[in-house]
């Protein structure tokens, strides 16, 4: 069974800020890479296992915008898990 995978309106504006970035930084090799990372990899494997990940936690979250974010965000899944996945070399 194949789940349906999404993404929200701040990872668009995530990959946009980080496209504008690279061009500034002449890394668009680095984003391609990103991107083909997503589309080859990632997505299948979130369409596949979406257990997969960790479960988010936030701890590290201190601010208010961040938490009323994170609030708007739990509200949106209706107890589904939020969950977390760290790609490439920063494990």
């Amino acid at each position: 069974m194949r789940f349906r995978v999404g993404k929200t309106r701040n990872f668009e504006a995530n990959l946009l800020e980080l496209e504008d970035h690279s061009e500034r930084h002449e890394a668009t090799t680095r984003f391609d890479r990103l991107l083909e990372d997503l589309a080859t990899r990632l997505l299948p494997l979130l369409e596949e296992t979406p257990g997969v990940g960790a479960p988010f936690r936030a701890e590290h979250l201190h601010s208010p915008e961040a938490l009323f974010v994170l609030e708007r965000m739990m509200r949106k899944l209706k107890g589904h898990e939020l969950r977390q996945v760290v790609s490439g070399p920063f494990l």
